[in-house]
């Protein structure tokens, strides 16, 4: 079954990858038409078959029906769900043949049409396309018809014979592999710029805030980060500066956002391991308006977390017909000790400065499933390093027993690095960084932890705390998966002023994070989401003092968190 998943999942995505070639096959129709009439054809000869044979019905073959039948369409109630709409199914089972036609409704933007008659396989997928000024002008051209177009839809066929005659088990295993369509054709249309009406309104300890959907449809996304300054006062108010926005995917896409403009970035490395929790990480634009961005580097046999940074072409930032490119591209940082694991990458970054008052990139690193390399010495792996800005000396480890750090953040107010790491089973900290310029601080992993083994509920190590390992300033028994760190500063939610903000996967919540005057001791701890919009990944401050959330999946969005 699987050789049947694996073959049928690769030709059916193909149908559903149609949306770069969808002018040229509306044009191109010569091969379309024959295979779609050869297709009618079938259909009739099908449900003529099909007549006949409910004519003579035995119990046995009323049962076998019946239970094919509830088969189907208890697979296309699962796709409905999923957003596949199957149009009509033919099946030739040896002597018999079965015909059903399933109605969808017309907002469907995606269906499918499959034909399994004598060994042959027909495949047809529909995508519903607004008309566009083009293809008005194109239509009355060719038709004469000087009224506008309707809706377009782009046909894709695809005919192959198959290597059985047990269709119904080849048709139930397609099924089970078009949702994998949806999301590859979800995915060729690239992320989708919302204008929420409707926002989300909770209410927390201090504030009732709004949670309002500004970008979906993106792969997986991991970081978010502004390319213009635009947290500074504009100079006119009445023209406020354009915002532009920095969506990473893990998959390997990075997306620029201005107006109402979503473009792919391209001209980055092609060497990005993209398995596992490897992919595109964390973005930060310096004040030179360099982009830095870490990633997972490498291949299946070696690979590890690295930073490279871009400027970009700033001419065609309003072009919706040119594509933005990378210039300069430059390798800031590569993990020492690549290994063969998708495991713990890290990858979290922030703009700070070192103990002699040096501008740097702080890097947090997992230790890679690797846990004693987290306690040696000449090991990257399980640390946080400061990479010069510059290159007038090579990166320092800062400190070093971290497990799978997550999130990073410098604050410049308090000139303080917190970060927050997954622990095992429980376990999860919230660290300050000390900066040392001579000495490294030891976070313990795995010599000392406050998680438990997976599986046995053994303690890890030699416990919670160690004399000479620095005590996290707070930890989670029950593991939230941390992700994504800042602070507050702004003039939107003044009480939480010099609070952090921890995001969390698992959990799906935001967490505010109060801090004494020192910045050294956790005073409250608050989980403000009582209504869950997914895993977020990442949590960030932006412009004029909203906070930004990032959720971690297939459908991932980004929401703005401002006073209701």
């Amino acid at each position: 079954m699987r050789i049947y998943v694996s073959y049928l999942q690769n030709l059916v995505r193909s149908c559903a990858n149609t949306d770069k070639r969808q002018k040229d096959d509306v044009n191109d129709n010569t091969e379309a038409s024959l295979i779609e009439s050869n297709l009618k054809s079938r259909y009739v000869s099908a449900k003529k078959a099909n007549d006949g044979i409910h004519g003579t019905k035995t119990k046995k073959g009323e049962r076998s029906r019946k239970k094919s039948n509830d088969m189907l369409f208890r697979e296309r109630n699962l796709l409905r769900r999923r957003g596949v709409y199957v149009q009509r199914v033919v099946v030739e089972a040896g002597k018999k043949m079965r015909y059903s036609d399933f109605s969808h409704p017309k907002s469907a933007s995606f269906c499918v049409n499959i034909s399994l008659v004598y060994s042959h396989c027909f495949i047809e997928s529909r995508r519903h396309i607004p008309a566009t000024p083009n293809t008005d002008q194109q239509h009355r051209t060719q038709t004469g018809n000087t009224e506008h177009r309707p809706a377009t839809c782009c046909i894709m066929k695809r005919h192959v014979k198959v290597k059985t005659r047990n269709t119904v088990f080849v048709l139930l295993c397609m099924l089970y592999t078009l949702s994998s369509a949806s999301n590859a054709s979800a995915q060729t249309r690239g992320p989708l710029i919302v204008r929420d009406t409707s926002p989300r309104v909770q209410s927390t300890q201090h504030y009732e805030i709004s949670l309002e959907e500004r970008f979906s449809r993106l792969k997986h996304p991991w970081s978010i980060a502004w390319y213009n300054d635009a947290e500074r006062p504009e100079k006119d108010a009445r023209r406020p500066e354009k915002e532009i926005v920095l969506v990473s995917e893990r998959n390997g896409n990075l997306w620029l956002f201005v107006d109402a403009i979503a473009k792919r970035i391209t001209g980055l490395p092609q060497d990005v391991y993209k398995r596992g929790q490897g992919g595109w990480f964390d973005i930060v634009v310096g004040s030179d308006l360099r982009v830095y961005l870490s990633y997972a580097k490498g291949s299946s046999r070696s690979n590890g977390t690295a930073v490279i940074s871009f400027i970009l072409d700033r001419s065609t930032l309003g072009d919706a017909s040119k594509s933005i490119e990378a210039k300069e591209v430059k390798l800031h940082y590569q993990m020492n000790k690549p290994v063969a694991s998708t495991l713990h990458f890290g990858g979290s970054m922030s703009m700070g400065r070192d103990a002699r008052g040096v501008e740097v990139l702080y890097l947090a690193l997992g230790e890679r499933g690797q846990r004693y390399e987290a306690q040696k010495i000449d090991s990257d792996h399980g640390t946080v390093v400061a990479i010069p800005l510059d290159f007038s000396s090579p990166y320092r480890i800062v400190s070093f027993g971290h497990r799978n750090p997550q999130g990073l953040y410098y604050d410049s107010q308090r000139d303080i690095l917190y970060e927050t790491e997954h622990g095992p089973m429980g376990g999860d900290e919230f660290n300050r960084i000390k900066i040392d310029e001579k000495n490294r601080a030891n976070y313990g992993w795995p010599v000392v932890s406050y998680g438990k083994e997976y599986g046995s509920g053994a303690a890890i190590g030699e416990g919670g705390s160690k004399e000479g390992i620095e005590e996290p300033l707070y930890y989670w028994s029950v593991s939230p998966a941390l992700s994504g760190l800042t602070s507050y500063y702004g003039d939107l939610f003044p009480q939480w002023n010099g609070n952090l903000f921890a995001s969390a996967l698992k959990l799906q919540q935001l967490y505010r994070i109060v801090l004494d005057d020192s910045g050294a001791r956790v005073l409250e701890v608050e989980a403000l989401l009582k209504e869950k919009v997914g895993r977020i990944r990442s949590v960030k401050l932006g412009p004029r003092g909203a906070l930004y959330i990032v959720t971690d999946q297939a459908n991932g969005k980004v929401f703005k968190i401002t006073r209701n």
